[in-house]
């Protein structure tokens, strides 16, 4: 036990277990992130209605992972597992209402991607501080510069300042992507942190 956690730099097997679960959530949703992206860019001219059904199937995606990380990790994790079923049955039923009634959500869905990107990108900043110990400076660099332009983003679609709503919905898909692409760099930083012991 004490070789385990010298190798790791500190972190128990258990504690290495959960960030490799997180991780690994985070790729689906990030893979599920960067679809939508790519289709909202590629057909612009969809109405908010269906950009609603697009992103209600993103958010089913996400509550799907959450429940599949419960049935994985019950029992054995409880901190991470009942927070993940919880936030997965939400996003399951919200999914679902959102596929299903795209019209009581439609002219907040630019509102909501806003919000969901301006709080990833706070969230990339505090991955990228959380790298401040690894022996690669340029990935923690990168790391808030990836989130900066996430929250930058973010706002952009916030003030929604387009003419047009199918080049709000092409702007919106080139974020999706871009924030996507990013969460799975810094991700995968992450990965490289936990092969590397500390010292």
């Amino acid at each position: 036990m004490a070789n385990d956690l010298k190798n790791s730099g500190g972190r128990s097997p258990e504690t290495d277990s959960n960030l490799r679960s997180i991780k690994a959530n985070g790729i689906y949703a990030s893979i599920a992130c960067v679809i939508f992206g790519i289709v909202l860019t590629i057909w612009p001219g969809g109405t908010l209605e269906v950009v609603s059904r697009i992103f209600g199937i993103l958010v089913f995606i996400v509550g799907i992972v959450g429940i599949f990380y419960w049935f994985s990790n019950r029992g054995q994790d409880n901190n991470t597992a009942v927070p993940a079923l919880v936030v997965g049955i939400v996003a399951l039923i919200a999914g679902i209402f959102m596929f299903a009634k795209p019209k009581a959500l439609a002219s907040l869905i630019p509102t909501i991607i806003g919000i969901v990107v301006l709080l990833n990108g706070l969230f990339n900043i505090v991955q990228a501080w959380r790298l401040r110990n690894s022996s690669a400076q340029g990935d923690k660099a990168g790391s808030f510069v990836a989130g900066a332009i996430t929250i930058v983003l973010g706002i952009v679609i916030l003030a929604n300042p387009f003419a047009t709503a199918s080049v709000l919905i092409r702007v919106i898909g080139i974020i999706m992507i871009f924030n996507g692409i990013s969460n799975i760099w810094i991700n995968s930083r992450f990965q490289s942190d936990l092969k590397e012991p500390r010292r």
